[in-house]
């Protein structure tokens, strides 16, 4: 698969980008609240986008952002997923790689979009020698995360 159009954030104007469409899909289409959300700004940008550990990726057309990803190389300090990784105590952190903030246009849901990210994602996970990805969702996703080989691990629960 053609990994070419899959881009990481690399600068302050490209996380803003990024921002502005999450906050477009996150906050005005699926009417969440996000602890970080701008509502001035009209950004979502949260810290872990800024962490050192953390890639944040993203694919546009015609200039336009249409679909973001962040992968965090964990640690023994992030303990903040620990609800969400119990299942998963004989592994260390250093293990894990967990995916958050998947968004995709509604327009370009159904897309290539998802497919390329995960690839993305598995590729980083063996460059980095991590032996487990790991992503939550809402419910109502698990079947759409099933499709690309995901396997629910845990019963549904409340993420802080």
């Amino acid at each position: 698969m053609d990994l070419s159009d899959v881009r990481v954030v690399m600068s302050p104007e490209q996380m803003q980008r990024v921002g502005a469409f999450r906050y477009g899909v996150y906050v005005q289409e699926q009417g969440k609240s996000a602890r970080y959300a701008d509502h001035a700004a009209r950004v979502l940008i949260e810290p872990a986008d800024r962490a050192a550990s953390s890639l944040v990726y993203y694919i546009e057309r015609n200039g336009i952002v249409f679909a973001s990803l962040r992968a965090e190389l964990l640690e023994e300090q992030d303990c903040a997923h620990a609800a969400s990784f119990v299942t998963f105590g004989f592994m260390p952190p250093s293990q894990m790689l967990f995916l958050s903030r998947l968004m995709v246009a509604a327009d370009a849901r159904g897309s290539s979009a998802m497919a390329r990210f995960f690839q993305a994602g598995f590729a980083l996970a063996i460059l980095k020698g991590r032996s487990l990805g790991l992503l939550t969702c809402r419910p109502a996703l698990v079947a759409v995360f099933e499709r690309f080989g995901c396997l629910q691990y845990a019963d549904a629960f409340t993420h802080a």
